[in-house]
């Protein structure tokens, strides 16, 4: 069973009915379906996604991020998709569409060894 993300709401549940809380873009357009096209500021877009479970730490993102690439889709045309940590001091503006959870959120997806994630 995938992960499922909710792009609205920001909640992701994994294949054992595990709950989190996240959130994915920027601004005016963070968690907002109909902004979905918008580089660098509209959530994740819709549609299947393959979760590279090999998480590495990144000198921008931080650590434990976890590569996800676009399955049967073009995602608008947008790139480098990511889900990774919230940034410390100013928390809810880490994202420019990438998926932002928490690190326990992210290791539980690890552990889990499941690569689907459905965005809906």
């Amino acid at each position: 069973m995938p992960w499922h993300y909710n792009q609205r709401s920001g909640k992701i549940v994994g294949p054992g009915g595990e709950e989190y809380q996240g959130y994915s873009g920027r601004g005016v357009h963070k968690n907002e379906p109909r902004s979905e096209a918008i580089v660098d500021s509209g959530p994740i877009p819709c549609g299947t996604w393959r979760i590279n479970l090999d998480h590495y730490d990144s000198a921008t993102l931080g650590p434990f991020v976890l590569k996800l690439n676009p399955v049967g889709h073009s995602a608008h045309g947008r790139t480098h998709f990511r889900i990774h940590g919230d940034k410390t001091g100013a928390l809810g503006t880490a994202s420019k569409g990438c998926i932002v959870l928490s690190r326990e959120a992210r290791k539980a997806i690890v552990r889990s060894g499941e690569t689907t994630l459905e965005v809906r």
